[in-house]
């Protein structure tokens, strides 16, 4: 219960929410709605063909589609505009990115709205290794399931609903989800998810056209310090700390987190965090502070697969963390032809 707390206090500081867990954590449930990478088609853009969408049963998407969406960072204030495409579909839902030159590794670390592998019946993916079932359809008042998200139960409900569109609430114990899901777009459109997090759809259409970049086979790993020499499972431990990473992954995201927490307003703190790639690349935060709160640092790496170190001070009542996703990446072409389906 008291790791848990800890947790949900970081998940301030990565951005929109982030993934934060004391165990490396494998995406199994990204991998198994997946099915193999050989049930994996790419057909091409055929918006015409899509039936009006209602909300009795899940949305069909296409390659191509895509949704305009402005995720607000509760810790740096920033607001990041991605575009989210689907670049693919799998036996058993869709393969989902953003522009290879519009990558955000900010978005990454949100978790909303979700990348790499969407599971067709649900619109739901994996979160710290957990699927989280976004949606259940049909959407009707009144409607309830259950899901996880950040290792905490969550009971959703059908709020309301309008001939297009379905408000739903999850609560858990001490984290709460609200979101609309809007018929029309063909997606979830609103949310407001844990300590700030939130994320809004902006604009949306079919059609895309370049290179689509999909975060997929996920990790999650979390290292860090609260309180000076404490680490996140609540237990003595000396400032430096690694991570080992596979070395199928080739990319990895991650945000350095450091500051006060908030439980203890006008307290002093310095808080410094140092984390290391595998190639040696070395990234620091450092943070002077009398009261304030949690922020966060982001970075990437190109060498995700290999032992990742990391340093931690964490001089007053907060805490100094780094977390890591890392990934496989995959880059699918749109629009997809058959000259490009062959690989020609």
């Amino acid at each position: 219960m008291k790791r848990a707390l800890v947790l949900g206090l970081l998940l301030v500081a990565a951005g929109a929410a982030g993934c934060l867990g004391g165990d490396d954590a494998s995406d199994d449930a990204e991998a198994a709605s997946a099915a193999d990478e050989g049930n994996e088609t790419d057909t091409a853009n055929d918006s015409a063909a899509l039936e009006e969408a209602d909300l009795s049963e899940p949305p069909t998407w296409t390659p191509g589609m895509f949704w305009e969406v402005q995720i607000e960072d509760a810790n740096t204030g920033e607001t990041h505009q991605i575009t989210r495409i689907v670049a693919s579909e799998t036996g058993n839902g869709y393969r989902v990115g953003m522009p290879a030159d519009g990558f955000s590794h900010p978005a990454v670390l949100a978790h909303f709205p979700g990348f790499g592998t969407i599971d067709a019946q649900t619109l739901g993916f994996s979160v710290h290794g957990e699927p989280f079932q976004a949606l259940s359809f049909p959407l009707e008042e009144g409607q309830t399931w259950s899901t996880t998200l950040y290792e905490t139960d969550l009971e959703a409900e059908v709020l309301s609903t309008t001939d297009q569109t379905a408000e739903i609430g999850m609560t858990g114990e001490g984290t709460s989800v609200n979101l609309t899901y809007d018929a029309d777009q063909r997606a979830i459109t609103e949310l407001e998810g844990p300590l700030g997090a939130s994320m809004q759809v902006t604009d949306h259409g079919t059609g895309y056209a370049g290179p689509v970049k999909v975060p997929h086979d996920r990790e999650q790993f979390i290292d860090g310090r609260v309180v000076g020499a404490i680490d996140l499972q609540l237990q003595p431990a000396p400032p430096t700390g690694s991570a080992s990473v596979p070395d199928a992954k080739d990319e990895a995201s991650f945000a350095q987190i450091v500051g006060n927490i908030d439980v203890a307003p006008g307290q002093p703190g310095h808080y410094q965090e140092t984390t290391t790639d595998p190639a040696g690349e070395t990234t620091e935060i450092e943070v002077t502070q009398v009261g304030g709160g949690l922020t966060a640092a982001y970075g990437s790496s190109t060498e995700a697969g290999g032992e990742w170190t990391f340093e931690h001070v964490a001089g007053g009542f907060g805490a100094a963390a780094t977390e890591i996703i890392a990934y496989r990446t995959q880059v699918v072409d749109l629009p997809v032809t058959d000259d490009t389906a062959n690989g020609t």
